[in-house]
């Protein structure tokens, strides 16, 4: 009986406990105090364990009366712990490891190819001409009245287009309320006095001035200013029609000047002869600068003064007369309202004047300009160089439709996302972004990236985020003459090797560590005789997760990349590479079949291009429209497509006819060209077959809107096939082209005009008679039109046959054939000119002239640079001759000339020489200065004397003569150096 009551109490005590455990863990749970599992704790056992159960219960009440920890949450927390401190280091470092690795593919793979596209070289510069070297002179200026240049109120899109390809210059009133101005106008202010050095830029006289680039959400007035702009009724509608649909934003500054500064000096904002639109205009984006004054600006303040017209000019020229010509946009005595804009080209001659107003405002302008925004497939274009193009690195990227929403999408992390080129929000398009621009400034040494400004980018310590142990060894890798691209390759270089080391260090010292974790936790679990838990392998295994995942992030990166059109155009050559390539255009057959030799154009002659049609190019594709000599032969169109002609279509044949034969002989007559664009850039002259096609075809169009529609869509399609996506393929170039060609042909033939038989072989009606009648008194009518002067020499410097650096126009009309006696470059490779006489004329256009000097060496496939006109030599002229029994040349002006081609010279020395044959005398090539005494060729041996007073820097010189006429612009070979021989 006592064993049994035994078991009973203790299965009893077991029971209690167990209940109370139960409650206890339940109570806990639920933050309850503790009670018993029955209710009481009398009730569990019954009798003898009563109290038992009771001490037990009041035990485990006692205990969880203290809230107990919980393990749940103590390891999320050493979890997060571990996180921050061991696996997010390890991750970042290795995630910039691989973002080096990457970068360095990605440069190897595409920049590096990217960047030699870019390149803008001298065969490039020759090869993509789509104008000419346009020497301006006064009466180029479009206006000097200012109130010409204001749009007016009932301008239309196509009437402030046509205002801008006219003058390069639109005044638009009213951008900017007076509220948003004044607020503009005071963070302006506000910001110049908080300036740093690093922030400024510098503009021309600086002194002061003040310039910034400006954040679109930097002030709740710039993005009020900015949306104002972008929804401005007039202005919005005439960017698109000027500067192609939702054109890109390229600057976003201000500028400021008080009173003391100085005026600039005339200028344009892109270089010619570095690279832009104006000559090149399938490489380069034309730009269009707005400045908007911020106050009521006065010309004492220094209202922007500008140069209408000029926009065509070829640099170095216009300054001279712009400088006595040109205007304020205030007038001499009115105001620049306060929130006006003047809307620029620019490469129209423009300055900031000079403050003189002591008791003036200071002038604040706000500055956006725009451009054609890049294609989405095979751009070719790059933005115009020599520009500063002064805007903050994070609002590149962004267009005019962006602009309208500035409080969203150029703002952060938006703004910086967009501006290197990796998310734009749906709707929107992609602007020129920072990596592009980057690349054009560094393949091509531009402002901001020349080698100057290499050492001083280093020497700030910059990039500042890099440490400066990278920054150091990347210096010390790249030479003296290293190159922007070598030291930024070289700071990746370097900072994989540094990322190597450090991720190899940090990997193995973790490792380490864990592996000495692992064996204190394996001899602690034997020691207790419990399963130990290795921290090794959760270690390896948290290590190959976050390391794979961004391991494998990398090489998804890389070949999303290499799938994406920007690659393929890169791989395949079409990124920003010439979109000039093999054609087999209209022009180019037709200049094999014809005789026309190649020449020069003028501003007289009327010009048709093969090389600007194109989509979103904007007002670029009507440019040759407004040159002088197209503008006269549209003028002469439409003096027949008016009421008294009636529709040209239905006229007899003989009418039709004698239409564009009266054109075309009135252009002959007033001395005018149509020259047609070949497919190597040069210019040649139309035949008189391709001309009556030509001016057929315009007649037609002024004639019928819905032909003038076809065919410049055609034109585009043409444009699309040649310099597009599909440019080098032979479908594109050998039978797209060709069936477009065709179809504007039969586009004529269908409407029932073409080429009829000869007039004199045709019965003339009366009819017939007395419309020619009427279209003889109707070029009557106007004001006398007397034949007008041919361009001076110097206006060009360029054809399809030279080298534009070593070519001059009597150079281009001179073709020398067998038995013409010339000078010429012995082998090409000296800069002195021997008298030769030509032998064989192998390829005239490509090159190849063999010549027999007239001492009996023989040069064969000289290039045509190095061969042109020989002009007789002049008494004073310098020559380099050989000294009398000696084998030297030394420099020396002729004396007298003797019958027989004998020279009597006089050395620099004072020496003498007496009959000196043509073939111990040679022209050496001068690089003349301001003061020099010369002389100018003319054709037929004829020679003006006069004096050098400007050298213009890119070959070519201002002469005065010796009757006091000045001439702009003369060719270096058409100079000669004379000497004063009474003062040697």
């Amino acid at each position: 009986m006592a064993t049994a009551n035994n078991k009973k109490v203790l299965a009893g005590n077991k029971t209690a406990n167990g209940a109370a455990a139960r409650s206890t863990s339940s109570n806990g749970q639920h933050g309850n105090s503790a009670t018993t599992a029955n209710g009481s704790p009398g009730k569990a056992n019954g009798g003898a364990g009563g109290s038992t159960a009771t001490s037990t219960m009041n035990g485990v009440a006692a205990k969880s009366s203290v809230p107990p920890s919980n393990p749940i949450v103590l390891s999320l927390f050493l979890r997060m712990l571990r996180t921050a401190l061991i696996d997010a280091p390890l991750a970042i470092l290795f995630a910039a490891l691989v973002a080096t690795i990457c970068t360095r593919h990605i440069y190897d793979n595409y920049l590096s190819k990217n960047l030699r596209s870019m390149e803008w070289t001298k065969q490039r510069k020759a090869a993509e001409i789509t104008y000419y070297d346009r020497r301006c002179d006064p009466s180029d200026m479009s206006t000097r009245d200012v109130a010409d240049l204001l749009i007016q109120p009932n301008h239309t899109r196509d009437d402030c287009v046509h205002h801008m390809m006219v003058h390069g210059a639109s005044v638009y009133p009213d951008l900017l309320s007076a509220e948003t101005a004044i607020q503009l106008r005071q963070f302006v202010l506000r910001r110049n006095a908080e300036l740093t050095d690093k922030d400024a830029i510098t503009v021309l006289e600086n002194k002061q001035r003040w310039s910034f680039g400006i954040g679109a959400n930097e002030d709740p007035s710039v993005a009020k200013a900015l949306q104002e702009i972008a929804t401005h009724p007039q202005l919005a509608p005439a960017l698109e029609g000027i500067a192609g649909h939702d054109p890109a934003v390229i600057e976003m500054t201000a500028i400021t000047s008080a009173y003391g500064a100085k005026a600039q000096f005339w200028h344009t904002d892109t270089v010619a002869s570095m690279g832009n639109d104006l000559k090149h205009s399938r490489s380069f984006v034309t730009s269009y600068s707005l400045f908007i004054t911020l106050q009521d600006t006065t010309a004492a303040m220094g209202a922007t003064e500008t140069c209408p017209g000029t926009q065509v000019c070829h640099e170095g020229g216009a300054d001279r007369f712009c400088s006595d010509l040109g205007f304020q946009v205030s007038g001499k005595h009115g105001v620049w309202k306060r929130g006006y804009g003047i809307l620029q080209n620019q490469h129209t001659y423009h300055r900031g004047p000079a403050h003189r107003d002591e008791h003036g405002d200071h002038r604040v302008l706000f500055i956006l300009t725009f451009a054609p925004r890049p294609a989405a497939r095979a751009e070719s274009r790059m933005i115009g160089q020599g520009g500063s193009y002064s805007i903050r690195w994070d609002m590149w990227g962004f267009t005019l439709n962006d602009l309208g929403h500035a409080t969203t999408r150029m703002a952060w992390p938006w703004a910086p996302l967009k501006a290197l080129g990796l998310y734009r929000f749906p709707g929107s398009n992609w602007g020129w972004d920072l990596p592009a621009i980057v690349s054009m400034r560094i393949a091509n040494e531009d402002v901001g990236y020349e080698l100057d400004e290499l050492d001083r980018f280093f020497d700030n310590g910059e990039p500042s985020w890099l440490p400066s142990l990278i920054r150091t060894k990347a210096a010390d890798k790249v030479s003296e003459e290293g190159e922007w691209e070598d030291y930024l390759i070289a700071c990746v270089d370097e900072s994989r090797h540094f990322l190597e080391k450090v991720n190899i260090i940090t990997l193995a010292s973790f490792l380490g560590l864990a592996i000495l974790l692992s064996l204190f936790q394996f001899a602690s679990a034997r020691r207790k005789g419990t399963k130990p838990k290795m921290f090794i392998s959760s270690a390896l295994r948290r290590l190959v997760l976050t390391h794979g995942l961004i391991a494998l992030s990398g090489y998804l990166a890389l070949r999303h990349i290499a799938n994406t059109p920007w690659a393929e155009d890169i791989d395949r050559g079409r990124q920003f590479t010439s979109a000039v390539g093999p054609s087999s255009s209209f022009f180019k057959r037709q200049r094999r079949k014809s005789t026309s030799r190649p020449t020069l154009p003028r501003k007289n002659d009327a010009m048709f291009s093969i090389r600007y049609d194109g989509e979103n190019y904007g007002s670029i594709n009507r440019f040759i429209d407004y040159h002088p000599g197209n503008l006269r032969l549209d003028s002469l169109i439409g003096l027949f497509t008016g009421s008294e002609a009636g529709s040209i279509r239905t006229l007899p044949t003989s009418m039709q006819d004698h239409i564009v034969q009266t054109i075309l002989g009135e252009m002959k007559r007033e001395d005018r060209r149509i020259l047609a664009q070949t497919g190597d850039g040069g210019w040649t002259v139309m035949t008189p077959s391709e001309s009556y096609d030509l001016v057929t075809r315009e007649v037609l169009k002024a004639n019928d809107k819905r032909l003038r529609t076809i065919d410049a869509k055609i034109l585009l399609m043409i444009s699309k096939a040649r310099y597009g996506v599909l440019r080098s393929t032979t479908m594109a170039q050998k039978f797209t082209v060709v069936q477009l060609e065709q179809l504007r042909k039969k586009l004529i033939s269908l409407q029932g005009m073409g080429r009829s038989s000869p007039l004199s072989n045709q019965a003339t009606s009366s009819k017939v008679t007395q419309f020619r009648t009427a279209i003889v008194a109707k070029l009557a009518d106007g004001k006398p039109r007397p034949r007008p002067r041919r361009d001076r020499v110097g206006n060009i410097s360029l054809s399809c046959i030279c080298d534009p650096n070593r070519c001059s126009p009597m150079d281009i009309d001179f073709l020398p054939t067998v038995g013409d006696v010339v000078e010429a470059q012995y082998e090409g490779k000296f800069n002195e000119y021997y008298k030769a006489k030509v032998i064989r004329v192998n390829n005239p256009f490509k090159g190849g002239y063999d010549v027999e000097y007239f001492d009996g060496d023989i040069d064969r496939g000289l290039a045509p640079r190095y061969v042109r006109r020989y002009f007789p030599p002049h008494t004073r002229e310098v020559f380099e001759a050989k000294v009398p029994d000696e084998n030297e040349w030394e420099l020396c002006a002729v004396t007298k000339i003797h019958d027989g081609e004998k020279y009597d010279v006089q050395f620099e020395d004072g020496k003498k020489g007496y009959s000196l044959p043509v073939t111990d005398i040679r022209r050496v090539v001068w690089e003349y200065e301001a003061g020099d005494d010369v002389f100018v060729e003319k054709k037929g041996g004829r020679i003006r004397v006069g004096v050098v007073t400007k050298e213009l820097g890119d070959g070519t010189y201002d002469i005065r003569y010796d009757d006091g006429e000045e001439v702009y612009g003369v060719p270096q070979d058409l100079i000669h150096l004379l000497w004063d021989l009474d003062e040697r």
